[in-house]
């Protein structure tokens, strides 16, 4: 598809739906190989995983931990993880470094596999943006930088029913890209001047679905421009009864600036809108 005709196909969703499917590279078979090689990561010991850790991948930059992450749930919280950043800054420390684990350096191989793919069918997204936005992909893919790209790897565990994993919220970067799912409850929410309409989505055999954050009005705004996409909510909600493992590959792809969040505008009250729609599902 020619970018002009690429943009045209984006704009026409992002706009009436507030999200694009979009052709992806990469098989199914080949994204369950590569979360198959994080599941035999997570088997580590502890401190083998928590030693691939970078506290600030991108200096100067809010919120750019790469590596392995844990967070345990607590009653009334959104989610109990494992997951891990993968990203260019993390793989240039650490995937050269002598007498690492098999394990890891399988997980890195798929992983380095599944970052170029998600990297270039980004660019491919922003060459189509650039036709129309002058400068917006130098933002995001700058020529003389760093392409602050992270895939996030996740495995949720979970022993409830009707189990919100992940509250609604916004995405704090510029766009996010979900390309798989081990099983469904990604929901996204989509105001339409008048109301909130929730779809519950995903991702489909060599097709990703993509959707703005928080900063990409922000990065149009710098750049002179009105956006006329709005940052998606959405949440995840796993209704099936028993004990749960899900997994999920998603990316995310934040502006080269920093452009700082004040306070906690990616969340939703109570009260909001969209918390009222929701209970009335």
């Amino acid at each position: 598809m020619k970018e002009g005709e690429l943009f045209e196909d984006l704009d026409h969703q992002l706009k009436t739906q507030g999200y694009a499917i979009i052709d992806f590279p990469l098989s199914q078979r080949q994204l369950r190989t590569a979360q198959s090689s994080f599941k035999d990561f997570l088997t580590l010991p502890s401190e083998t995983k928590q030693g691939i850790f970078v506290p600030e991948s991108y200096p100067g930059i809010e919120d750019s931990i790469a590596g392995y992450v844990q967070s345990k749930r607590k009653q009334g919280s959104s989610d109990n993880k494992q997951h891990f950043h993968y990203n260019q800054v993390l793989a240039s420390q650490f995937s050269k470094k002598p007498g690492l684990d098999p394990k890891v350096i399988n997980f890195f191989n798929h992983a380095e596999e599944l970052y170029h793919a998600t990297h270039q069918t980004l660019e491919d997204v922003f060459d189509a943006f650039e036709t129309q936005y002058s400068g917006i992909k130098s933002y995001f893919f700058p020529e003389d930088g760093l392409t602050q790209l992270y895939n996030r790897y996740i495995q949720y565990e979970f022993d409830e029913d009707n189990l919100s994993i992940a509250k609604p919220h916004l995405d704090r970067g510029g766009f996010t890209m979900a390309i798989y799912e081990s099983k469904p409850g990604l929901r996204l929410h989509h105001f339409d001047g008048q109301e909130y309409i929730t779809t519950n989505v995903q991702a489909h055999p060599n097709k990703a679905i993509i959707f703005p954050g928080y900063k990409l009005p922000k990065v149009m705004k710098q750049l002179g421009y009105d956006c006329p996409y709005q940052a998606l909510a959405h949440d995840v909600i796993i209704k099936e009864i028993g004990k749960q493992i899900r997994n999920s590959t998603v990316t995310f792809l934040d502006p080269c600036i920093d452009i700082p969040v004040r306070g906690d505008p990616t969340h939703f009250a109570e009260d909001s809108q969209l918390m009222r729609h929701l209970r009335s599902l």
